[in-house]
């Protein structure tokens, strides 16, 4: 079982932690009641709109705002139908104009209420034993202010939860969303820094898409980032969305351009943890794609820079350096399979103990080859040997 509080971001922890309580008791040790507004943004979302409005809690909740933004299924059919059974429930339509952002501002614009709950379509409450939303804000609120921003604890498909995306805040707090696609919350447009935010023990599930819609996001996204490099280019979190979108479109000369760019950008023109978590994540997807086309010294190399660093998850550097070893030993299975090939092509064995037709480096080579996965070769070595009746004298891998 969770904690209520499952963890607080490094902004949060130097500007609010040691404060809270002075500010608890300044306010008398009373918790302020508070309105609060779920937001959903939508468009085609037939398959899994009625699901996200019938997990939400609506009698604690004073607003219901959903935004179209140009269905053409049957999307605004079940909209209309959860609105007249629901007196919470206001739906509005936005035209869509290749901007996240911009909907989500607007939806926000509609609500009444001092705090606002984003909640995308394709996602649902999920009930347990815990209080409601409402409660979390009046509790951290009334310890913390109103700048605090609240991440709901996302459970994604693979078993992937996400812990850091704060999808809760305050009206008056002044944060808007700004990019076209992967919108984040600021309160200022050339100032980049997170805001701060606790992770709290409010359970959202994500359900996703299939494959090919996926697939179709993807597209999509690698134009609207391009969209958020043009307008924000001293900004480091769109290379790396990017690179990120990017993996199976992006040749690796592309994504190194992308990372190189990236680090051209002054680490002093931002705050200092924003940076280094952008740094931290374009440099990791920088050493599996150099890892991919199986660059191994310079993947050693960009492994070394953010090893030195010392600010990236030691349980990421960890993979990354067994990913390499792994690389390393199937660029040393090539070299010894290249040598063992050479031997056998030059070499005079009738001296040899072991065997005079030098099948015994053949059987040498048929290791190497399964070891690689090379099975259509291994198999054409196995049944040389057998048909020459040496392959008795090596044990079976």
């Amino acid at each position: 079982p969770m904690n209520e509080l499952i963890m607080y971001s490094k902004e949060f922890n130097e500007t609010y932690i040691q404060r809270g309580e002075s500010l608890f008791q300044k306010a008398g040790g009373k918790e302020e009641e508070v309105t609060l507004a779920v937001v959903i943004i939508c468009c085609n979302e037939e398959d899994v709109i009625l699901p996200c409005l019938n997990s939400l809690h609506t009698e604690y909740l004073d607003e219901i705002i959903i935004v179209d933004t140009g269905s053409t299924d049957r999307t605004r059919e079940i909209l209309q139908e959860f609105a007249s059974n629901e007196p919470a429930a206001n739906i509005y339509y936005f035209a869509w104009c290749d901007d996240f952002a911009a909907a989500r501002n607007f939806g926000m614009e509609q609500a009444k209420s001092d705090w606002i709950f984003f909640l995308d379509a394709d996602e649902s409450m999920i009930l347990h034993n815990r209080k409601p939303v409402k409660d979390y804000i009046r509790k951290y609120a009334g310890l913390y202010g109103t700048d605090i921003g609240i991440a709901p604890v996302i459970y994604n498909e693979k078993n992937h939860i996400l812990y850091n995306n704060p999808r809760i805040f305050c009206k008056k707090s002044g944060y808007r969303y700004f990019g076209n696609v992967h919108e984040t919350l600021r309160k200022e447009k050339d100032v980049y820094r997170f805001i701060p935010f606790l992770c709290l023990d409010i359970r959202v599930g994500h359900t996703g898409y299939g494959k090919k819609k996926i697939k179709n996001k993807l597209i999509r996204n690698m134009k609207y980032l391009n969209y958020n490099i043009k307008r924000e280019p001293d900004n480091p979190l769109w290379y790396c969305y990017k690179l990120r979108d990017g993996r199976d479109f992006l040749t690796h000369e592309e994504k190194m351009d992308l990372f190189q760019k990236m680090e051209e950008i002054p680490e002093s023109s931002m705050d200092k943890e924003y940076y280094l978590f952008c740094y931290n994540w374009a440099s990791i997807l920088i050493v599996k794609s150099l890892l991919d086309v199986r660059e191994v010294d310079a993947a050693k190399e960009q492994l070394r820079v953010l090893e030195e660093r010392g600010s990236c998850s030691e349980h990421d550097l960890f993979y990354l350096s067994c990913m390499l070893k792994v690389a390393e030993m199937e660029q040393n299975l090539k070299s010894l399979e290249e040598l063992c090939k050479k031997r056998k092509e030059s070499g005079d064995f009738k001296n040899s103990f072991l065997n005079s037709k030098g099948y015994h480096i053949d059987g040498v080579i048929m290791q190497l080859l399964e070891k690689q996965h090379k099975m259509g070769e291994y198999y054409k070595y196995k049944d040389f040997l057998v048909s020459q009746g040496y392959l008795y004298e090596i044990p079976e891998s």
